[in-house]
């Protein structure tokens, strides 16, 4: 009698895990992850088609669109409230 009980609880786990890989829901893929598979040619056509405000690296964004500051861009900002150490 002890061995039909032990046999009907092994077949009931099995089942159980059976079922439980059946109808096992997917993993849900976080958000970050799938960012890291991203390609850089994929990152910079994203760029290209989102608004600034809609990507996480917005220097980047004005720097796909209207390119680098030229060298004479920064040295002719105004220093005036700024001061030397």
């Amino acid at each position: 009698m002890r061995l039909l009980e032990l046999q009907k609880v092994e077949t009931t786990t099995e089942l159980l895990r059976i079922l439980a890989e059946v109808f096992r829901t997917p993993d849900p893929v976080d958000s970050d992850e799938s960012m890291l598979e991203e390609t850089r040619s994929e990152r910079l056509a994203r760029y290209r088609n989102s608004e600034q405000c809609k990507v996480s690296d917005p220097d980047e964004w004005a720097v796909i669109h209207y390119g680098r500051p030229t060298a004479e861009a920064t040295g002719d900002e105004s220093t005036d409230g700024v001061q030397e150490f």
